[in-house]
């Protein structure tokens, strides 16, 4: 790993209401210091509004990046219409 690269979390299971509270504070513990950290959500099985509240507020502080999206956080997201950077740079290089 470079001296410099942000850490990389892989997040697991369903992230929904019942876990939302608990992530929180575990991805809040992970960017207490001010350095970035990636989200890698290639684990997720199941997501509901407060698991996309939270990651999408996550990326919003500018300190988490969101990388290898499963298929149900894809979904989602592209249902509410929310493109994280992720996304943004896989359609660019789609043909």
């Amino acid at each position: 790993m470079k001296e410099n690269a942000s850490p990389v979390h892989v997040v697991k299971g369903e992230l929904t209401i019942a876990v939302a509270a608990e992530t929180k504070a575990t991805v809040a513990a992970w960017v207490s210091d001010g350095k970035s950290t990636t989200l890698d959500l290639s684990g997720v099985s199941r997501v509901d509004c407060a698991g996309l509240q939270l990651i999408i507020a996550a990326e919003r502080t500018g300190l988490v990046v969101l990388t290898a999206l499963s298929l149900p956080v894809r979904r989602a997201m592209e249902t509410i219409g929310f493109m994280p950077a992720v996304m943004r740079h896989a359609k660019a290089d789609d043909p």
